[in-house]
């Protein structure tokens, strides 16, 4: 791993600041050096010209901005960037039968025959109207909103696993064993 890696990695510089200033050097500078894969047609596929895709571009302009933001945090930040991000993107990107690198060798590059965008027609107008073809800006501040609300933990979520006690009762025995407060009835019968 490249010594500018490694310090993106370890450092989280002032808040704002980015490791990386573009998401060609992203890739060039930090993706490139930690990701080792051994690629071929029947395992795994990249495109040494990864910016002539579309699909490339914009999964691994996602990668870069969560790398950015959740590099600050120290604890879990990069965990959490590699099992939920980078895994999954890094799988459909590679993917040597249905990724957008198909076309490509890992040697020779981008290859000629590369696949087509989606077909797509308009949608008719009528359906403009409905909220899963609109999005308006309040749309965008309810989901905020929502962010920050689940973002505060409600008690009540814990209470079915004995970790708040919301009724005041004791739900356990002398021993310290949980008491159930109702027979499973599917445990008399042999079920």
């Amino acid at each position: 791993m490249s010594v500018r890696a490694r310090n993106a990695e370890e450092t989280a510089d002032a808040p704002g600041e980015l490791a990386f200033s573009s998401l060609d050097e992203f890739v060039r500078e930090y993706l490139s050096q930690v990701v080792h894969r051994r690629l071929n047609r029947a395992v795994q596929l990249w495109c040494p010209e990864w910016w002539r895709h579309p699909e490339a571009v914009a999964r691994l302009s996602v990668l870069w901005r969560a790398f950015e933001f959740l590099r600050q945090d120290p604890a879990l930040g990069l965990s959490t960037w590699w099992l939920h991000h980078a895994d999954p993107h890094l799988r459909a990107l590679m993917h040597p039968q249905y990724g957008p690198f198909v076309a490509c060798d890992p040697r020779d590059g981008h290859g000629d025959m590369q696949p087509r965008g989606l077909p797509a027609t308009r949608a008719p107008e009528e359906f403009m109207a409905h909220p899963a073809f609109a999005l308006q800006p309040e749309d965008l501040e309810a989901v905020a909103d929502g962010l920050s609300a689940a973002a505060r933990p409600d008690p009540t979520e814990y209470a079915a696993y004995g970790a708040v006690d919301l009724d005041g009762e004791d739900d356990h025995d002398a021993g310290g064993k949980r008491k159930t407060k109702e027979k499973d009835p599917g445990r008399d019968q042999g079920k």
